[in-house]
């Protein structure tokens, strides 16, 4: 078996993951559901992560590479005052087009998930304190001591925008809002 080849069956079985849990088959992510979608067994989903939180690790890591790499695309010759940066930063987890509400239905499938188990919880610990990082580094010094309520407000504006609580424009309004009020 070649590189190439080996290399696609954890790739399918990342997307097959995703597709899994933002179908809302279910939140805890069956293996044999995962499998199946793949076109593998679930023995190459314990080959290539050892078991079910290495798989969704996988996944979460996933998501934040697509997130950072639709950051880095909105880097131009002139870069943008830092409070924008951290606005696009914080617009990134939020549910506003297809590709983040999926992301957003796998972080919560994942969190829930974390609560009960200290693998992922750790993996969850360890993404937070990137983010954190990345935030720190765009926001005045005043608001850093803050990140930790900037970030918890993401998570509900997250949560509200998929249970249609708000629209997309008033999840924007609530970031201006956020950002202003600790800028």
């Amino acid at each position: 078996m070649n590189d190439e080849i080996r290399g696609e069956v954890p790739q399918r079985l990342v997307v097959a993951a995703t597709e899994v849990i933002a179908a809302g088959r279910h939140a805890s992510m069956p293996l044999r559901a995962v499998a199946e979608r793949a076109g593998t067994t679930t023995g190459a989903i314990q080959h290539h992560f050892r078991n079910k939180e290495g798989l969704l690790i996988a996944v979460l890591a996933r998501h934040g590479e697509r997130a950072v790499e639709r950051l880095r695309m909105l880097r131009t010759s002139v870069p943008p005052p830092p409070p924008a940066v951290a606005r696009a930063i914080l617009l990134e987890f939020l549910p506003l087009d297809a590709e983040r509400r999926e992301e957003a239905l796998v972080a919560l499938a994942f969190e829930g998930l974390a609560t009960e188990n200290t693998e992922l919880a750790r993996a969850y610990r360890e993404q937070h304190a990137v983010l954190a990082a990345l935030l720190a580094e765009h926001l005045p010094t005043t608001v850093r001591s803050d990140i930790d309520i900037v970030l918890a407000a993401i998570g509900g504006i997250r949560t509200d925008l998929l249970l249609g609580r708000i629209t997309d424009v008033r999840a924007t309004d609530l970031v201006d809002h956020l950002l202003d009020r600790f800028a």
